[in-house]
């Protein structure tokens, strides 16, 4: 319990390691959602804009007409720019893919 929160001061608290284990519950049922909400656009090709640089270098993000997170390879001048990428494959929190269309 957090000092000062309206929950430091009730009774009956519950333990750490059921904390823990409801907490990894729920992070495990919102990843298998969030995947699932995802796979649809696998092996679909969608039109990107392409946003900015990603911290891995050459791998670039954007987001397509329904606001999912897309990464992949691209170059500065593309930023700015549409492209079709195929989605090659999907996470819970992003897709990954190549893009199709030329410059």
């Amino acid at each position: 319990p957090r000092e000062g929160t309206p929950a430091a001061g009730m009774e009956e608290q519950i333990d750490d390691a059921t904390r823990a284990d409801r907490f990894d519950r729920l992070l495990t049922l919102a990843n298998e959602l969030a995947l699932a909400a995802n796979k649809p656009y696998e092996h679909t090709a969608r039109r990107v804009l392409v946003d900015s640089e990603s911290k891995n270098g050459g791998i670039y993000s954007g987001r397509t007409d329904t606001g999912k997170l897309v990464h992949f390879e691209a170059t500065p001048a593309d930023v700015g720019e549409f492209r079709t990428v195929y989605i090659d494959r999907a996470d819970p929190y992003a897709l990954h893919g190549h893009i199709l269309t030329e410059k």
